[in-house]
């Protein structure tokens, strides 16, 4: 006779990228390790990680492949719910530009987007800079939750390329530094302000844990918000909530 958990089960849309989608599911278990001391493997709960091969999404997709992403997305949900998945997150932030409004989810789906915009007003951040894609950039996805700043069309192209560089696995500490030199350079133009700096690409997660910006120069008057961690943190809050 299997034994049943008590858990709700998890289900993670990764594959955008691969690394991003698998460090989600490495924070979501030292989350229960430290905070709800899971030690033996029934104390875990049940995920699945779905790491799917979207179709291109970062700079600037066409129509055809606006329409693909959509369905690619439904595709995954639709697996979640044969999965009976309870609690569901997408570990990618421009992905939620092609959610379709009208399709089921899992009973709870954690918006990444939303769940950081609500992690900011409790915190009063408001003066907020996003790293993001060109194709979030652009359709100022983030904007449509809370109120943020993008990075120059210029900077974005060195946002951009550090993003295809992590998801190549080719970032290295001179990308750091040099990433660092470009915000604080926009942090010296802001005078005395202290700024959320949102890691509004889920390849920045990664990055930030193999290279730690603050480490590596950032000015401490940025706040650094991570996206994945606060989708993992609300994982656990939702799966322990009795605990």
């Amino acid at each position: 006779m299997l034994m049943q958990s008590n858990f709700p089960r998890v289900g993670i849309i990764g594959g955008a990228g691969p690394m991003a989608g698998a460090l989600l599911f490495q924070k979501i278990i030292q989350i229960c390790q430290k905070r709800y001391s899971c030690q033996a493997d029934a104390d875990f709960p049940s995920i699945m990680l779905l790491s799917y091969p979207f179709a291109q999404m970062l700079q600037n997709p066409d129509r055809t492949q606006k329409t693909l992403l959509k369905e690619q997305l439904n595709e995954c949900l639709f697996n979640f719910l044969r999965n009976d998945i309870e609690v569901a997150a997408i570990a990618c932030n421009t992905l939620h530009e092609f959610l379709d409004p009208s399709i089921t989810k899992p009973r709870s789906f954690l918006h990444m987007i939303e769940e950081t915009a609500w992690m900011l007003k409790q915190n009063q951040i408001e003066n907020t800079l996003v790293l993001c894609s060109t194709t979030a950039a652009e359709c100022q996805l983030h904007k449509k939750y809370f109120d943020c700043q993008y990075p120059s069309q210029a900077f974005q192209t060195q946002v951009q390329s550090c993003i295809d560089q992590i998801l190549a696995g080719k970032q290295s500490k001179e990308d750091a530094q040099a990433l660092v030199n470009q915000l604080n350079a926009y942090l010296a133009e802001q005078g005395d302000a202290k700024i959320g700096l949102v890691l509004g690409c889920t390849e920045f997660s990664v990055f930030n844990e193999q290279f730690p910006l603050l480490l590596n120069g950032l000015d401490t008057r940025f706040c650094v918000v991570d996206p994945n961690q606060i989708v993992a943190e609300k994982i656990c809050r939702l799966v322990f909530k009795n605990k």
